[in-house]
C-alpha cells in the first residue's frame, strides 16, 4: 500500500503552495464573475493565501504534513500581533483557506488527500456579549472607514455580523430608521 501511494504521489505534479493558491484564486475570481460566490470571500483568500504561504515555507502540496500543520497552529497560537495573541477563530479561518486550496488540488489531481482535515484545532467559539460602549469606542477608533461603517451599523441597528454581511445598500432605509 505504501509503494502504491508513493507511486501515485511520483506522479502528480511538484505543484507549490504557491502556485495552487494563485491559481485557486483566479479560479474563485471567475466565480466572483458568474456571481456564485461573494466578493468578501475573494477578499479574504487574496489576504489569507500569501500569509499561508509565507508562513509554512511554501512547501509543494503533496509535502504538506500534519506534523507542519500542527506546527503552524501551536506557532500562530503563540505568535503575537501588537502584544496580542492570535485568536484561535482566526487561525480556524486560516485554516479552512488552507483546505480550500487543498481541496481544489484535490480535484485537479494534483494530491490526494486533504491533510488539513485531521488538524486538532484549539476551541474557537469566543463568547457572544453584547459590545460595551468602550468596546464600541476602540473598535470605531482602530477601524478603517469600511469597518467603522460596518460597525455603526451593527451596533445602532442591533444586527449581528452575518446580518450585516448579507445587507445590501438597498436594505437602508434611513427614513424608516
Amino acid at each position: 500500500a505504501a509503494l502504491a501511494l508513493k507511486a501515485e504521489e511520483a506522479g502528480m505534479a511538484n505543484t507549490t503552495l504557491l502556485e495552487l493558491g494563485n491559481d485557486f484564486i483566479k479560479v474563485q475570481e471567475s466565480l466572483l464573475q458568474r456571481g456564485a460566490i461573494g466578493d468578501l470571500y475573494v477578499k479574504d483568500i487574496k489576504v489569507r493565501v500569501p500569509r499561508l504561504v509565507e508562513w509554512l515555507g511554501n512547501p509543494e502540496v503533496r509535502a504538506i504534513t500534519m506534523k507542519m500543520l500542527d506546527a503552524f497552529v501551536e506557532d500562530r497560537l503563540t505568535a503575537t500581533i501588537n502584544g496580542k495573541a492570535t485568536s484561535p477563530r482566526t487561525i480556524k479561518n486560516y485554516m479552512s483557506v488552507l483546505s480550500a486550496v487543498v481541496n481544489y488540488g484535490i480535484k485537479q489531481e494534483i494530491i490526494s488527500k486533504n491533510v488539513t482535515l485531521d488538524v486538532k484545532l484549539p476551541s474557537y467559539k469566543a463568547p457572544v456579549h453584547s459590545c460595551q460602549p468602550t468596546e464600541l469606542e476602540l473598535l470605531l477608533e482602530y477601524g478603517c472607514h469600511y469597518m467603522q461603517t460596518w460597525i455603526m451599523f451593527g451596533a445602532f441597528g442591533g444586527l449581528r455580523s452575518s446580518e450585516i454581511r448579507r445587507m445590501k445598500w438597498e436594505d437602508v432605509r434611513l427614513d424608516e430608521n
